[in-house]
């Protein structure tokens, strides 16, 4: 089943989308690219503010950041259940160890691909993520001006990807300026989450804030009939429980 992951940047807009079925809030900064920082101090409101009620992941940056350990590990300390790290060439895949290293348990790693980058071949990531200790995939695009992520890989690709990430029993998560339209092209490969930023937005801007009525539209536009997305299920699937005891 195919839960959503929405992206906030404060305590004000997670408390909006608590009132949504969205099953990951994600903090990041929007202002400092696909996969700015989150602060945090903003970290530990929302994880207090939430109280289990949602999983909550972190954006750390990307992993040519000179501080994208110290970011890591920080940010695990927060209680966040997931903690995000880009990935934009195949040479970076030596920090995998070193990052799941440093973002603490029980907090799980995440890596997500930059597939409007040609020196991402997200099948090659499969292995070395598992190897590591990561928890999921994620594929994404760095510049949000290059289109969203239909405009660089095509179902029949994102397909045999979702279908072999799975088959190693690592989460698949897809984002990149996804619409509803473009969400539902996808659909059919059945990723285990849809992240969305922009399309929560006003004037569907990442960089704005998020808007309830927005939201609600997207929402009600993926439940159209024949697509399997739940209201709220924080339950389901053993093989997503996470450490903290409950599962995504």
């Amino acid at each position: 089943m195919t839960r959503i992951l929405g992206s906030v940047r404060s305590p004000q807009e997670a408390e909006l989308l608590l009132q949504t079925s969205i099953a990951i809030l994600d903090l990041k900064d929007p202002e400092r690219g696909a996969l700015g920082a989150a602060d945090p101090a903003v970290v530990r409101r929302v994880v207090n503010q939430v109280e289990g009620r949602r999983h909550v992941s972190a954006a750390a940056g990307s992993a040519d950041d000179k501080d994208i350990m110290d970011k890591a590990h920080q940010l695990s300390l927060e209680g966040v259940d997931f903690v995000k790290v880009g990935f934009s060439c195949a040479s970076q895949q030596s920090l995998l160890p070193e990052l799941r290293t440093a973002i603490m348990v029980p907090a799980q790693a995440v890596a997500v691909l930059f597939a409007d980058n040609p020196e991402i071949d997200p099948m090659q990531w499969i292995e070395p993520a598992r190897t590591a200790g990561f928890t999921g995939l994620m594929l994404d695009t760095a510049d949000k001006h290059s289109g969203s992520l239909d405009q660089h890989m095509n179902l029949s690709q994102v397909k045999d990807w979702a279908q072999a990430t799975k088959e190693t029993g690592l989460l698949c998560g897809l984002a990149g300026r996804l619409s509803a339209e473009s969400a539902r092209y996808f659909l059919p490969a059945r990723p285990d989450y849809l992240g969305f930023r922009g399309a929560l937005c006003r004037r569907s801007t990442r960089t704005e804030p998020v808007c309830l009525k927005t939201t609600l539209k997207l929402l009600e536009s993926l439940r159209e009939p024949k697509v399997e997305l739940p209201d709220l299920s924080l339950t389901g699937d053993p093989r997503l429980t996470l450490a903290h005891g409950r599962a995504l």
